[in-house]
């Protein structure tokens, strides 16, 4: 790359760098004002003390040292040059947060400074910024990819694969990678050299420092060597080796120097007694706090379904929990009422025999049908996006499900579950799950099962943290696309 090219790459980072900083310190003040306005609101319920002035800038240049502190923690974690995505990144901000939050305290009691200080205020601060930063951030490097200052130009090596990082990085580009060339190799078939010299001529064709190198076999002492030597052609490599099947996510790694091996410590999830016990303690708290915040909802869609079909209001399924024991699944009713046993089974069973198309493309594929003929009318709705699943909130305390776990699975799917029963039933079944929030009716059945031991085998109480996020984004964004589409059939009548 030319010296004038490095230089603009440089100056185009520098800039990247300054915005996402300039960000950071405007979101740490207009967080210290809502603390202030939460800090009043509570100021009218419970009996506090007044602040020492009710002038908003003396209490952010008297505690001015707070933000280069917040700055500090957020450079040494990486948060301004590490490319990341959106959700690894915001794990890593609110450590930061935790961390910086703890040592304002510390700085506050040790050095014993009570002018301009209030204690629920410093509280509340980090509280805000845990919601405020990460969703900033997003914004602001959304911006940044599009003006092309947070976006780094990648040559792509696919080494004895087909498997490529380009529609990842597309869907992902709060990461800031952007595959321009990709280039297909073998390492069994070339030497080493003639690799590295094709690399050389794609990074100054592309005028790129980044190289993302893809590889089927990363065991190969041929590997290593590539590895090494584009080591010296650009400042930037990544490697992805294709663990398809290995689940790391909870792994600690371990590197024995004399052997040159990499030794993976693999956490074991929910099978571990303390992990099940804060989850355990998650749900209990969730469960209560859901019950309380929907129970408007809850008596709506009550009223809703006797309305449209009458009593019951439930609909009660035996589903597998844990282990492959039965329980009872709570469900607010969006099918017809059965006038017999069995008879919204024979009403599906003879449309999938009418429809051997869509039997084929839908049912026999994801075990689900995009117009269901069970379905009540006006209640499609409620089921795409999940508000039926609300009573299930009295399983997860009763303690036959969780919050977040495989979706439960029906007996009469033993037969498709297959080897996968012991793996997927290791865990309490959940409300939502992975495979809910990745697009359940473009994935296979079989997706579905892999999906389910993946979380088990990679739970962490922040995945679960995700996972609810991710459920709540897509019921706003679901419930948004059908009031958008309800105003302009409304608009065109």
């Amino acid at each position: 790359m030319n010296l004038r090219k490095h230089m603009k790459e440089m100056l185009k980072t520098a800039l990247a760098i300054l915005t996402m900083l300039a960000s950071d310190i405007f979101v740490l003040v207009v967080a210290f004002a809502l603390a202030i306005g939460v800090r009043n609101l509570i100021g009218i319920y419970i009996t506090i003390p007044d602040l020492t002035t009710q002038d908003f800038w003396t209490y952010v240049l008297a505690n001015w040292w707070i933000i280069p502190l917040y700055i500090s923690i957020f450079v040494f974690q990486g948060l301004y040059h590490k490319h990341r995505p959106f959700w690894q990144e915001t794990r890593i901000l609110v450590n930061a947060i935790a961390l910086s939050a703890l040592f304002v305290y510390s700085i506050i009691s040790l050095g014993k400074i009570d002018i301009y200080i209030s204690r629920i205020l410093f509280v509340l601060h980090p509280l805000i910024l845990f919601g405020m930063l990460p969703l900033a951030r997003r914004f602001i490097k959304a911006i940044l990819y599009q003006l092309g200052y947070w976006r780094k130009e990648v040559i792509e090596i696919q080494v004895d694969t087909t498997h490529s990082l380009t529609d990842s990085f597309l869907r992902n580009r709060f990461i800031g990678y952007h595959i321009t060339q990709s280039i297909g190799v073998s390492i069994k078939d070339e030497e080493v050299s003639e690799i590295v010299a094709k690399v050389k001529e794609a990074t100054k064709k592309y005028r790129t420092e980044t190289i993302l190198v893809v590889v089927k076999d990363f065991a190969s002492p041929k590997i290593a060597e590539l590895v090494e030597r584009l080591y010296f052609v650009s400042s930037h490599i990544l490697v992805v080796p294709e663990l398809m099947d290995l689940d790391v996510m909870n792994a600690d790694v371990y590197h024995l120097m004399y052997e040159n091996l990499f030794v993976f410590d693999i956490d074991k999830g929910l099978n571990n007694p303390l992990n099940k016990f804060l989850k355990r303690l998650m749900d209990i708290v969730l469960s209560l706090i859901g019950i309380l915040l929907a129970s408007p909802i809850l008596l709506f869609e009550a009223l809703l379904v006797y309305i449209k079909d009458g009593a019951p209001i439930f609909y009660d399924h035996e589903r597998y929990g844990r282990g492959g024991n039965i329980f009872i699944f709570h469900k607010f009713r969006s099918m017809r009422k059965e006038a017999y046993k069995n008879e919204n089974d024979d009403i599906l069973w003879k449309y999938l025999a009418e429809n051997p198309e869509i039997k084929k493309k839908e049912w026999d594929k994801y075990q689900k049908l995009e117009h269901d003929p069970r379905v009540l009318p006006g209640m499609n709705l409620i089921r795409k996006t999940s508000i039926d699943e609300l009573a299930q909130l009295f399983n997860v305390l009763k303690g036959d499900m969780s919050i977040v776990g495989p979706r439960p699975f029906m007996p009469r799917e033993r037969e498709l579950i297959g080897d996968y029963f012991e793996r997927v039933l290791a865990a309490k079944p959940g409300i939502t799950d992975l495979w809910t929030v990745s697009g359940r009716d473009a994935l296979s059945f079989d997706q579905r099962l892999k999906m389910s031991t993946w979380y088990i085998q990679n739970w962490s109480i922040w995945l679960d943290i995700v996972i609810i996020a991710k459920t709540v984004q897509q019921v706003i964004l679901y419930f948004l696309k059908w009031f958008k589409k309800s105003k302009k059939t409304s608009t065109n009548m």
